[in-house]
């Protein structure tokens, strides 16, 4: 019941709905004794379903550009929301100039799903130096500005989208610079940043962020692992990478792990979509998308095996 490409592995997925069709989009790379073009690798993938199970591979997404210098290298993860009739899908900027090393967020819009216009003011994130460490300078001393994984969500009360991305603040020791950083946008293109939603100081890096309201409160989910150098990260000693989560009050943060447990799944990425009222999670492993399965709104997020259809249900892995 995985969903895999014929002849890519996929990872980091994002998806939206729109007009009764889910759009999933996701990094992909060639998978061994790939008979795919090289250059389809390089490119962010694109899958729709009707029912969360059954996904058709649509034409590739966003790719490389090599007339704009800042993004002439393959697209990383990003995240995609509707605002009307337009699908606006953020991606992270890698350009050849920096060798990869300096991450910056662009977005590309479209209604139909299949052209992608670039916005012309690309990036529309660049780490603030108020709060987060970057530009020239810092990729010089330390080799490497992270910027990536922008995750939105609208918030109706505030009546505001919210922006989270993985990037890194000054410290003394590597696992104390990586946070979650926060922006709010009115129209998509314009942030504002703001002090990091998320700054544990025990993880490596934290990374592939989203947040949503749950049950009265706000939730993050994000990855890492014990190979970035974390110090004890993780609540379950069992486990050395996957997806934990936090919890706040505000949208904005500060987010905080549940003593005990912050473990949500163990060695994947994930991301949400809610469908027909319920929130549904992916997770990318092995190379492929798991089935959804659903959260239940509690104190805590705790998973079942509940899939869309009763005719479905399967063995979550």
């Amino acid at each position: 019941m995985d969903y895999q490409p014929d002849g890519l592995n996929i990872w980091d997925p994002w998806l939206v709905e729109h007009q009764g069709l889910v759009h999933l989009f996701y990094q992909q790379g060639l998978a061994g004794n790939s008979k795919r073009d090289a250059q389809t690798g390089n490119w962010i993938g694109h899958a729709v379903s009707k029912d969360l199970l059954h996904w058709d591979e649509q034409p590739l997404a966003i790719g490389p550009d090599p007339e704009r210098p800042l993004e002439d290298l393959w697209p990383w993860t990003g995240g995609a929301v509707m605002s009307g009739d337009t699908c606006y899908n953020f991606y992270t900027m890698r350009s050849s100039q920096e060798q990869g090393w300096r991450e910056r967020i662009g977005v590309a819009t479209s209604r139909d799903f299949q052209h992608w216009e670039r916005y012309a003011g690309n990036p529309v994130i660049e780490p603030d130096p108020r709060w987060y460490s970057g530009g020239a300078d810092y990729l010089r001393q330390y080799g490497r500005v992270d910027c990536r994984d922008l995750s939105v969500v609208y918030d109706p009360e505030r009546q505001v989208w919210w922006g989270f991305f993985a990037t890194r603040i000054p410290a003394e020791e590597q696992a104390e610079t990586s946070v979650i950083a926060v922006a709010s946008s009115k129209d998509l293109l314009h942030w504002e940043q703001l002090p990091p939603a998320f700054a544990p100081g025990i993880h490596g890096t934290v990374e592939v962020p989203e947040v949503f309201p749950l049950d009265g409160r706000w939730y993050m989910t994000c990855l890492t692992s014990s190979v970035h150098g974390n110090r004890g990260g993780f609540t379950d000693p069992n486990v050395l990478r996957g997806t934990m989560y936090a919890v706040a009050d505000h949208p904005a943060g500060p987010y905080r792990e549940i003593t005990g447990d912050n473990v949500l799944i163990n060695g994947h990425s994930c991301r949400s979509l809610v469908y027909k009222g319920e929130r549904y999670i992916f997770s990318a492993r092995d190379g492929s998308l798991s089935p959804p399965v659903v959260s239940e709104a509690g104190a805590k997020i705790s998973l079942t095996c509940s899939f869309p259809s009763a005719a479905d249900r399967g063995v979550c892995g």
